[in-house]
């Protein structure tokens, strides 16, 4: 009876240690569970970033981990095969167990083509178009700027995101300097299109800036020439003649404006005092001023009196006669 009584002892006893060993390790495991999955499934989560960022651009906001190694991705993207690609990506990291898709898809806006016109007048140079941003439109503008001292720049270029970025905008820079060649200079960029515009005082000045331009727009831009050879007008001397007919003084040759006429008109008449003047000269503002004015005025005060006053200037060339009166 002893025996069996020591017997159950020893069977109780290793019983209860070996509940306690249960109960050691099931703390170790629930240990480990709180502890370090977190960790595992921060790890798992950061590899699937990785790997759907790599393909489709995706971020860890888009990454969801359920019930430790499944995934949902989140988000949108541009196209289904997009989606496919990140779905294939998270699939493809070890430990993903399964990939789930609310991703949704939504068009990109689709690129404008970049675009710029400059034209310009002897005061002002507005710029017009559209580019990517801000440092694109600030560089055509300074370029403007640096080429065309002293006039004002009306930069009116938009600024898009949805623009292509321009390939041209170092040759656009370039070629204003061709521009100052011009007058009301106009350069248009669309495309692989370049147009120029505005006049040109020679066929030659012509040929040179079409020249500058197509070798600065190599291939495959395309220089359209839209310039107009305008002639310089034609520089005329001034003239002037006058001589006494009976009583009336008749004055002749060409003058720039009426303020020149006006003051050979008032000088005359204080001196020689006619009934009479015939006007008969010809006003064009292409005349060059008369330098010889202020002498001439001088001269015909100094004649006042004189008889059949005669007077003619001819480009350098000038003499004066008449007949002295008696009183001089």
């Amino acid at each position: 009876m002893g025996n069996n009584a020591n017997r159950y002892h020893q069977q109780g006893g290793a019983f209860l240690w070996m509940l306690v060993w249960l109960l050691g390790m099931a703390a170790i495991f629930y240990f480990c569970i709180t502890y370090h999955w977190p960790d595992s499934q921060t790890k798992l989560q950061s590899s699937i970033v990785q790997s759907v960022a790599a393909s489709s651009g995706l971020g860890a906001e888009n990454v969801l981990i359920s019930d430790g190694r499944d995934v949902v991705l989140t988000g949108t993207l541009g196209s289904e095969a997009e989606i496919e690609t990140a779905i294939e990506a998270a699939t493809s990291v070890p430990g993903v167990r399964k990939v789930s898709s609310e991703l949704e898809i939504v068009a990109a806006a689709p690129e404008v083509m970049p675009s710029f016109h400059l034209t310009g007048n002897e005061d002002v140079i507005v710029l017009t178009g559209q580019v990517t941003d801000e440092s694109t439109s600030s560089l055509l503008a300074s370029g403007a700027a640096s080429s065309n001292p002293g006039k004002t720049i009306d930069n009116q270029i938009v600024v898009d995101e949805n623009t292509a970025q321009p390939v041209w905008v170092e040759m656009a820079v370039s070629s204003m300097n061709s521009l100052n060649k011009l007058e009301q200079p106009e350069l248009h960029i669309d495309g692989n299109a370049v147009t120029l515009g505005g006049t040109v005082t020679s066929e030659q000045d012509a040929e040179l800036v079409v020249s500058e331009l197509t070798e600065t727009f190599r291939d495959p831009f395309v220089v359209e020439n839209r310039l107009q050879v305008v002639a310089l007008p034609e520089i005329i001397e001034p003239q002037l003649q006058f001589e006494m007919n009976g009583d009336t003084l008749v004055l002749s040759g060409k003058l720039r404006d009426k303020a020149e006429l006006d003051r050979v008109v008032e000088a005359t008449m204080a001196a020689y005092n006619p009934n009479l003047i015939d006007n008969q000269i010809v006003l064009n503002p292409n005349t060059q001023a008369a330098l010889w004015m202020e002498p001439l005025i001088n001269t015909i005060e100094m004649s006042a009196g004189t008889l059949q006053p005669m007077l003619k200037i001819d480009n350098e060339a000038a003499s004066i006669g008449g007949i002295a009166s008696s009183q001089a």
